[in-house]
């Protein structure tokens, strides 16, 4: 959850998925981002492969796979994962423009570009009795894993039609990201539980105050 971000040598984090998207939730590792308080969900790369396996970008095996490749790295995996905070940063910045009818940076769109042009080579077509198809190998672990998955949802949502659903949290303090399937498409609160629920009790102190 938001507030409880753990070490690696203390029990499995629980993080959340609110936003609608793979990528959105990676963004949404930081709370709350526009205050000094913010508090980062992912503090090394143990944390990063323990929020992909709770996306389902790699499977619980994989995660040991790559936790041992990791332990036998570990300069290696410090690289990858300061690179993950930087696409994480890249996304935000991305989409909060979006989200706010912004241009976004050149400089988020090239970070994110890198990080999905590495995977290429592991891409390959292959026959099937339905035609041609894409398939990518994930015979051969490799420590970008969790960041190629995260890059290919980044750009599968910024060309899609459902982009324009893109919201940023209405409360001051928040700045998630989320896609609004609601009804109305008037959602505000990335969860109305917490952000939705403290924003009100706010409004409601401060007519109280003022009268």
């Amino acid at each position: 959850m938001r507030t409880r971000a753990q070490s690696t040598t203390e029990a499995r984090p629980r993080f959340e998925f609110t936003g609608g998207a793979l990528c959105l939730d990676f963004a949404n590792t930081v709370y709350p981002r526009p205050t000094a308080a913010r508090r980062d969900h992912l503090v090394d790369y143990a944390g990063l492969l323990a929020w992909a396996s709770e996306a389902r970008v790699i499977t619980r095996r994989e995660e040991r796979g790559l936790r041992n490749i990791a332990s036998g790295h570990p300069q290696a995996s410090r690289r990858i994962f300061e690179r993950a905070i930087r696409l994480r940063e890249a996304i935000f910045a991305l989409f909060s423009a979006l989200a706010r009818h912004q241009h976004p940076s050149p400089r988020a769109f090239l970070t994110i570009e890198t990080v999905f042009g590495s995977q290429r080579r592991l891409w390959g077509l292959k026959s099937s009795t339905a035609g041609p198809r894409w398939t990518w190998n994930r015979a051969s672990l490799r420590l970008e894993l969790p960041l190629w998955a995260i890059a290919r949802s980044t750009i599968a949502l910024v060309l899609s039609p459902g982009v324009r659903d893109l919201r940023e949290c209405g409360a001051r303090d928040c700045e998630w990201l989320f896609l609004d399937a609601s009804r109305t498409r008037r959602r505000r609160w990335c969860d109305m539980r917490i952000c939705g629920n403290r924003e009100k009790a706010r409004r409601f102190y401060a007519r109280r105050r003022s009268q």
